[in-house]
């Protein structure tokens, strides 16, 4: 099973953030004696999922060993797709950075899902997509005399949400409980750790090749591993079918999660006897 890396990633976007600020800022060196920046505690910052919002909060230590005050530093975040279209852009308040002093600043990154379109939010809970963020940094030093800009980018790839749905069909039985009829369609998935505690809607749809066609609903709890069981009601005569011969059934799991829907589907023909 695909093993999340998102958490990874992650860790990796917010060195690549350090990197792009550090870098941003080399040019005060030349005129200030020495600045430097890295994660509080070497704690890189975590994604959270936050309603439809996505949020990474990490923050900055900023050392500033020069002869001047930096003042009213901004640092920006524009989101852009793989083709550049801007999706979100993000602000951080204004800090002033004293000479001979470190000093915290709260970096806050945040992009609603429900800004993208459909394909574009659908494409990062089910199948990952590249996404890239531009930063910008303008600040002022010298008593307020002197003002830099300067702006960089980076590349970012983000794994599903949710993702490698499998249905498991060498895995389903027969299961006749209370006078009622049953197949027994086991599917699995992961959830990323920004959605675990959450839920997802799945559909669980069986037909087979005489016709016959059912399905059954069920909420999923995200977990680290996630492994349900779809009980489809099956008619006596459907039932019949399958326990007496050959039979080709079809089966489709769909997930839904923030007004996007990903499925798997498998087609098979099983003799089946009694199970689970």
């Amino acid at each position: 099973m695909k093993l999340p890396l998102l958490a990874t990633r992650v860790g990796i976007l917010a060195v690549k953030l350090s990197v792009a600020v550090l870098v941003a800022l080399s040019i005060l060196p030349l005129l200030m004696g020495g600045i430097g920046i890295g994660l509080e505690d070497e704690e890189e910052g975590e994604w959270a999922l936050d309603g439809s919002t996505i949020r990474l909060e990490a923050p900055l230590m900023v050392s500033n060993d020069g002869f001047f005050d930096v003042t009213d530093l901004r640092v920006g975040f524009t989101f852009k797709d793989r083709d550049g279209n801007v999706l979100a852009v993000s602000e951080m308040d204004p800090v002033d950075i004293p000479a001979g002093r470190e000093t915290a600043i709260p970096i806050e990154i945040a992009l609603d899902l429900y800004d993208l379109d459909r394909q574009t939010r659908s494409d990062l809970i089910f199948n990952g997509t590249d996404m890239a963020f531009d930063l910008s940094v303008q600040a002022r030093y010298t008593w307020n005399l002197v003002g830099m800009s300067v702006d960089g980018g980076s590349e970012m790839g983000w794994d599903a949400l949710l993702g490698d749905l499998q249905v498991r069909s060498d895995m389903a039985y027969l299961r006749e409980m209370d006078g009622n009829q049953t197949v027994v369609v086991p599917f699995t998935l992961y959830a990323n750790d920004m959605v675990r505690d959450g839920q997802a809607l799945a559909l669980t749809e069986y037909w087979d090749s005489q016709g016959y066609y059912a399905n059954v609903t069920q909420m999923v709890d995200l977990s680290d591993n996630i492994w349900e069981e779809a009980a489809v009601p099956l008619s006596s005569e459907a039932y019949d079918r399958v326990m007496t011969g050959e039979e080709q059934l079809t089966v489709r799991v769909t997930l839904f999660f923030l007004d996007c829907s990903n499925y798997e589907e498998t087609t098979f023909t099983e003799q089946w006897g009694w199970g689970g």
